[in-house]
């Protein structure tokens, strides 16, 4: 998990595939099954009230040998790069194929795992799903009305909210025809909601924290389809915000999955073209605390593909 590592505001990294979030040790960082190394990186950290503290983080998930050789469609690099990845805390539906959530399966990213949701019943105004691994937590789901748009809500046990979504920067969407969502490039697709990211953590206090995103659309048919999601900001609930700035990738860097036709891609596969430049912190004021910059190398690991890897060789202030 990338961003909420500290505090009461997300659970902690686990480096090992043995080790508890709170016994990490170096000898954990190494997987034993295959030898690879994973470990946390901090990138910026931002105080708040009522325990909402955060920590920005990275993740490095270490690959065999013959992942570096895999050209950029089979192994998509992120924003920061290959090997590093920031992924965005989100709740998504597995089930893409068609529209109707009563066929869908939902999951709940983060929190040092990936978790299924299951169907309770119906509240007045929601859906309400339970996870087997936080059985304490209250997941609703409210598929949005008229301008309301759909969010999630999670009441955890020390009465904090998180809501996932209820934003149009915060929400997947993809298209789909009628219930049918598959390969197509004709007009009239519809977006609907696939997945809902963190967009607001509240307190019991009512202090909050808040995330904007870059929502990057990429055209199909007469419509669009979402193609990547980047964190451009996060408000602690003291004012202070971190604000996230991204430079477009070399072209050889990056290609989807499924080669468009006619300029348009009718898979709706998701790419990421840009790779995270710097971070600038900013106090309650608006002045500037300091710049965090990301330093890169370009190195071709991919054999006689002509694909190059982006590398993070270095975070400086």
């Amino acid at each position: 998990m990338a961003y909420l590592e500290s505090g009461s505001a997300g659970g902690a990294f686990r480096m090992g595939q043995r080790g508890s979030s709170t016994g990490n040790h170096v000898l954990d960082t190494v997987n034993l099954y295959h030898g690879a190394v994973a470990f946390p990186l901090s990138l910026v950290s931002l105080s708040g009230r009522d325990g909402l503290s955060v920590s920005v983080q990275a993740s490095y998930q270490g690959v065999v040998q013959f992942q570096g050789k895999l050209n950029n469609r089979s192994e998509v690099p992120s924003v920061l790069g290959y090997g590093w990845k920031m992924p965005v805390a989100r709740i998504v539906a597995g089930n893409r194929a068609v529209r109707e959530s009563y066929q869908s399966d939902f999951f709940l990213t983060g929190e040092g795992g990936e978790y299924p949701l299951y169907r309770r019943g119906r509240t007045e105004d929601a859906v309400e799903f339970l996870s087997v691994e936080h059985p304490l937590w209250q997941f609703l789901f409210y598929e949005g009305t008229g301008k309301e748009l759909s969010c999630w809500k999670i009441r955890k046990e020390d009465g904090s909210i998180w809501v996932y979504g209820g934003t149009e920067d915060s929400i997947e969407t993809v298209l789909c025809w009628d219930n049918w969502a598959g390969a197509a490039v004709n007009n009239g697709g519809e977006p609907w909601a696939a997945g809902w990211c963190l967009s607001k953590v509240e307190s019991y206090n009512k202090s909050c924290l808040l995330y904007r995103y870059e929502n990057v659309k990429e055209p199909l048919g007469d419509s669009a389809y979402t193609r990547t999601i980047r964190l451009a900001e996060v408000i602690s609930g003291y004012g202070e915000r971190a604000e996230f700035f991204y430079r477009p990738k070399e072209t050889e860097e990056y290609e989807p999955m499924h080669r468009s036709a006619g300029g348009q891609n009718a898979f709706q596969c998701q790419w990421e073209d840009c790779y995270l430049d710097e971070i600038v912190v900013k106090g309650i004021t608006g002045t500037v605390q300091y710049i965090q910059k990301l330093g890169y190398e370009l190195r071709s690991l991919a054999g006689e593909t002509g694909d190059r890897k982006r590398l993070l060789v270095s975070v400086t202030q």
